[in-house]
């Protein structure tokens, strides 16, 4: 049986009260990465 090889990755968390701004910031890192051309999975 062969293994699989994934390539590294990580989790990010956004955390913060209500109206703190959230929603923007992952929207700001999405755009950030896609220029980047990163996988982004939401």
């Amino acid at each position: 049986m062969q293994g699989i090889i994934l390539g590294s990755g990580w989790i990010e968390v956004i955390c913060g009260s209500m109206f703190s701004g959230k929603s923007e910031e992952l929207i700001r890192r999405v755009k950030r990465a896609r220029i980047a051309r990163q996988k982004v999975i939401v």
